[in-house]
């Protein structure tokens, strides 16, 4: 449980009139001025009661809230110069560690001094980590391990560290608050204890290795509150967010983090750090000054900072001193640790405004002025008194992105040029896009009756084309035979494919000559059906051999009384011997063509005795596919070749045909 702003400022108040009654408990530098906001906020509370309501959260310390001590010329923003000290007389630490550290480091300069001293070369193995929660980790009085992502009660060491888990509570392992992908799993960073905290393996595992932040709407919540979801800054995307009881400690852990490994950082991976001062990208840093303003050092904290320094001999100047939080980033958090709404407010006021006169280069402007916008509290939006001007701006930018999407598709138009059946894939691919417009766009778009008037002129073109096609395609069959079977389908398929208008166009004599060769086809196909069970013998002059075979035949099966282990048989009469040697690379490949309706078949194949088929011989329903079986290499093979089909589906009026065998 957090402490509110009014119980944080009353808090401040009372430790700064604390300080104001005996100063010899105060440096005297710390005592020289209070400007006049304090000064009213120490006449509002002085009816209040003495005592201040303090946060539930188990370990909180109220007196390691940083304070500013501000000059009476503060500034709203900070100086390249800062003339003022920080009230560094509430940090918790007054041990030597930092004794290199003067009160006039600000900024980087802080930050590089501070990485000096907080280097070490000491640290325990990854496998060490274990060991290292039996002091670091421990829940006071308890042997349970503290976990800052669930309210699961692990024994220390148990049987539930490390192991496997399916949900929260199975297991807890080491959780990397800077995930191991971002650097990685470079050492020291892999096992620096500051970051590697024990949690729960679940929930670990759920946060992945996305980055810390505030999340708008959950995906994901564990059993302790935290949450998986996307941020409330649009532009970051999905993100993890701990509870309020924990925000500061992972705050300043990644504060440590960014300082110990400051030459480091630029190569690390997640968008949160950068290179440069101040070493956060903006969303992270504003956000991770919150927590750690809103969420002041705990005993937890404390307690585990020195056990970390007994063992890795450094310290997290950021728990030792909150102070060097604002000494280091930000001189625009008043004295209760809050930026205030109106400064907020103020601050997206300002970005409105200088937004301008409205083009199409000011889409990265007005889309940051957006994410800041979105990113403030409902009370400090309310405060943006120019909002309109925003949603004007975003009007008049979507409106000229749509003039140039019209634009651009117009010049698309005009590179279509002269009409061709080849310019059919450009027409289309123009047509979709127009389909895809919005409405608005569509409103500039000033050639879409040149785009009507070019699709008009290819489908006549294409029309003619498929209507000469058709027409090729029925003369060029000529006198039928089996052998002429593909042609004629293809024929009737050019000729179906027509539309109405189309078909019309044909000349009825063309057209008598496709149905004259379909009637002779089937005749001849009629000629050689033939029943179940029977044996139907295909003579092959040897001349046929010497190129390729292409003979189709069929048989059909009907009637209720379908007997499957019969087969339809088809024998050759004439002995056939193929040596394999004579072909491309020794193999004799025998290609059949099928089409059936029924559900499943066994198709075989032979010459002589010797069985050409495939292991898997047992064929699903199929049309027009192509099987092949091979002979081995070198292998003489002589005999009748036969075509076996057997295990036909039972159910009546299934057949099966043979468009055609292709020796080659």
């Amino acid at each position: 449980m957090k402490k509110n702003v009014l119980i944080v400022l009353l808090s401040t108040v009372l430790v700064l009139f604390t300080a104001c009654k005996n100063p010899s408990n105060n440096n005297s530098s710390n005592n020289s001025t209070i400007n006049n906001s304090q000064e009213s906020s120490i006449s509002e509370s002085s009816n209040t009661n003495s005592s201040v309501g303090t946060s539930n959260k188990e370990t909180s310390n109220t007196s390691s809230k940083p304070t500013l001590n501000n000059s009476s010329n503060q500034s709203s923003s900070k100086p390249s110069n800062p003339s003022y000290s920080w009230d560094e007389s509430l940090d918790p630490y007054n041990g030597t560690y930092y004794n290199s550290i003067t009160n006039d480091l600000v900024g980087d300069d802080l930050i590089t001094a501070l990485s000096k001293v907080i280097y070490t070369s000491n640290g325990v193995s990854y496998s060490g980590l274990w060991d290292a929660y039996k002091t670091t980790d421990i829940k006071p009085g308890t042997n349970y391990i503290w976990d800052m992502y669930s309210n699961e009660n692990y024994v220390v060491g148990g049987s539930k560290q490390g192991a496997n888990y399916s949900k929260e509570g199975d297991s807890y392992n080491r959780e990397h608050s800077i995930p191991q992908s971002w650097f990685s799993e470079k050492s020291p960073m892999k096992s620096d204890l500051f970051h590697v905290y024990p949690t729960d393996g679940y929930v670990n595992n759920r946060r992945s290795n996305y980055p810390f932040g505030e999340v708008s709407s959950s995906t994901y919540k564990s059993k302790n509150g935290s949450k998986l979801g996307k941020c409330i800054n649009s532009s970051i995307g999905t993100v993890f967010e701990p509870i309020d009881e924990y925000k500061g400690d992972f705050a300043r852990t990644y504060f440590y983090m960014l300082t110990r490994y400051k030459s480091q950082i630029g190569s690390w991976g997640g968008g949160v750090f950068k290179g440069s001062f101040p070493y956060l990208n903006t969303y992270f840093l504003d956000t991770y000054i919150k927590w750690a303003i809103e969420d002041p050092v705990s005993e937890k904290e404390i307690a585990r900072n020195e056990a970390v320094y007994k063992i890795q001999k450094n310290r997290n100047p950021f728990i030792d001193h909150p102070s060097y939080l604002f000494r280091a980033f930000d001189d625009n958090y008043i004295a209760n640790g809050q930026i205030t709404n109106k400064q907020k407010a103020d601050k997206v006021i300002e970005l409105i405004d200088a937004i301008g006169e409205v083009s199409l280069s000011s889409e990265t402007t007005i889309t940051n002025v957006r994410n800041q916008y979105n990113i403030l509290s409902t009370e400090a939006k309310k405060l943006v008194t120019n909002y309109q001007t925003l949603l004007d701006a975003e009007d008049k930018l979507n409106d000229l992105k749509d003039r140039q999407i019209a634009l651009d598709f117009d010049k698309k138009v005009d590179t279509i040029g002269e009409v061709t059946l080849e310019k059919q894939a450009l027409i289309e691919s123009i047509r979709l896009e127009y389909n895809n417009l919005t409405q608005n766009q569509k409103s500039y778009i000033t050639k879409l009756n040149i785009l009507e008037e070019k699709e008009a002129d290819f489908n006549k073109i294409y029309g003619e084309y498929l209507i000469n096609d058709c027409i090729k395609r029925i003369t060029i069959i000529g006198e039928v035979t089996l052998d002429k079977a593909q042609l004629v389908y293809d024929a009737r398929s050019a000729y179906d494919n027509l539309n109405e208008i189309l078909k019309n166009q044909i000349p009825s004599e063309t057209l008598n000559i496709l149905i004259e060769a379909e009637t002779k086809l089937e005749g001849i196909k009629e000629e050689l059906k033939g029943q179940v069970g029977d044996t139907k013998t295909i003579v092959f002059t040897s001349q046929n051999f010497a190129n390729s075979l292409d003979y189709s035949f069929s048989s059909s099966v009907e009637g209720d009384g379908y007997d499957a282990t019969r087969g339809i048989q088809f024998l050759r009469s004439s002995s056939l011997t193929i040596s394999t040697s004579s072909y491309k690379e020794g193999i004799c490949k025998i290609s059949i063509s099928v089409s059936s309706n029924s559900d499943s078949f066994t198709l075989a194949i032979k010459v002589g005795e010797h069985d050409l088929s495939s292991e898997n011989n047992q064929l699903d329903k199929s049309t027009n596919k192509v099987f092949e079986f091979y002979t081995t290499n070198n292998e003489v093979v002589s005999g009748n070749i036969q075509i076996i089909v057997t295990n036909l589906s039972t159910s009546p009026n299934k057949s099966f045909y043979i468009k055609s065998i292709i020796i080659n």
